[in-house]
């Protein structure tokens, strides 16, 4: 088998076990899902970016809203935050989601930002509002 259609296989296959957990989980109406953001265990991320991002749609489309943490420790040693240029130091998720989905925004915490998306998000306000640690 080709490499590429070897890949597309293995992304089909994870998106399947990705919509197999997440249809476990999200069984209630939709609300919001806060999801930790390291997939470093899970599988190659490459292959599994593409599932992720597909699976994640498909639940936006159903009416969920995603929140991923997208946390800069290193602005309290000093270095600058930037809304939408600082990388996440707690996994690639909220990365992803804020450069390639549309309507995904991040808070404006340097320390503890989120990155949501879905119909839960004001999109287009130039803030948002989501208080996750009450």
């Amino acid at each position: 088998m080709p490499e590429k259609e070897r890949d597309l296989t293995i992304t089909e296959r994870s998106g399947e076990k990705l919509r197999s957990i997440f249809s476990r989980i999200l069984t209630t109406p939709p609300g919001f899902v806060v999801m930790h953001s390291s997939f470093s265990n899970l599988m190659p991320p490459k292959r599994f970016e593409t599932a992720f991002m597909d699976v994640v749609a498909e639940y936006k489309k159903l009416g969920w809203t995603w929140v991923f943490p997208a946390f800069t420790f290193s602005f309290c040693q000093g270095k600058s935050f930037h809304l939408t240029k600082s990388r996440s130091e707690t996994g690639i998720a909220a990365d992803l989601i804020l450069a390639r989905m549309r309507g995904a925004v991040r808070t404006r915490h340097p320390v503890y930002s989120f990155v949501a998306v879905g119909s839960g998000v004001g999109v287009g306000s130039a803030s948002v509002h989501i208080n996750l640690m009450d």
